[in-house]
């Protein structure tokens, strides 16, 4: 594995990784620091992972982050039981939810990023932040009605891109959005 390569790794997966790390720890911050660990620990075992196919790569990354995620939990844990003189609990999220979940994110805001300028607007403020019309109105300066156009607007281009479970989840964690 070259620099090269760790960068095209790094750059597809690094955050969508910090997403799921995140589910964990919940601290951005510290996901982001133990999704760059976990890409340090892959340039120090290239040699042994030289030949490794791209989802060999990710499952790899996946499993480090969680890994390390786990384990700092672990350690909070033990630390506020010493401070708080209670045992630490088991607290394990189910690990293909999350995935699927930063995945899902991780897609959506590609998708998203790729519609034209003001449908691109108009679509973070509503299916990103969760904003209603009259907000979005507001905050982009532009009329109710052109907020709704542009939202159908966006929804028409990103069916197509997005895949049908996609939207079936985007159903279950949005379910302000309607379609």
């Amino acid at each position: 594995m070259d620099q090269q390569l760790l960068k095209e790794i790094f750059e597809t997966y690094y955050s969508r990784l910090v997403l799921f790390s995140n589910r964990y720890v919940g601290q951005d911050s510290i996901a982001e620091d133990i999704v760059q660990e976990a890409f340090v620990k892959l340039w120090d075992k290239r040699a042994e992972i030289r030949d490794s196919s791209n989802e060999s790569l990710k499952s790899y990354l996946y499993h480090t982050v969680k890994t390390k995620s786990l384990n700092f939990l672990k350690h909070t844990k033990v630390k506020q039981a010493f401070e708080n003189d209670n045992q630490p609990e088991e607290h394990i999220l189910p690990v293909l939810h999350t995935i699927l979940e930063a995945e899902l994110i991780s897609e959506v805001h590609a998708a998203i990023d790729d519609l034209p300028s003001e449908c691109r607007k108009v679509a973070r403020e509503l299916f990103i932040k969760g904003k209603k019309y009259s907000e979005v109105a507001e905050t982009l300066q532009i009329s109710i009605n052109t907020v709704k156009s542009q939202r159908q607007r966006a929804l028409t281009l990103l069916k197509p891109r997005l895949s049908e479970m996609v939207f079936v989840l985007i159903s279950l964690y949005y379910p302000y959005v309607k379609f």
